[in-house]
């Protein structure tokens, strides 16, 4: 047999090969280029809405998702206004939001407090 046609069939399935592999681990959906290549997000982050610096303004009359916010401490709520039967504050970030406990309505909002 002829080298030339073996090698021409060798490369034609080498190159079927490498256009239908899966895309390289480095590129997870949804993530910047740089978490990207260092394995995830870091733990600080995890679980996070956003990362710092992109941090969504909620207002009044909005629904705040679920996996945005955290009950806010006690030593904050103490501090904070009453809230009432119905309602409870939630913090996101550094802000706290009097929220609807059934809808997730934000009825009131403290910006920065922490800051």
């Amino acid at each position: 047999m002829k080298p030339l046609p073996i090698l021409a069939c060798t490369l034609a399935v080498l190159a079927t090969a490498a256009i239908h592999a899966p895309a390289p681990a480095i590129a997870k959906q949804g993530m910047p280029p740089g978490l990207a290549k260092q394995g995830g997000i870091p733990p600080g982050l995890r679980g996070k809405c956003l990362p710092p610096g992109h941090a969504k303004r909620w207002a009044l009359g909005q629904h705040l998702p679920r996996d945005c916010w955290n009950r806010a401490d006690a030593w904050h709520l103490k501090r904070l206004p009453y809230a009432g039967e119905g309602r409870e504050w939630v913090r996101v970030a550094q802000d706290f939001y009097l929220i609807a406990v059934a809808t997730g309505i934000i009825i009131d909002v403290v910006d920065g407090w922490d800051r």
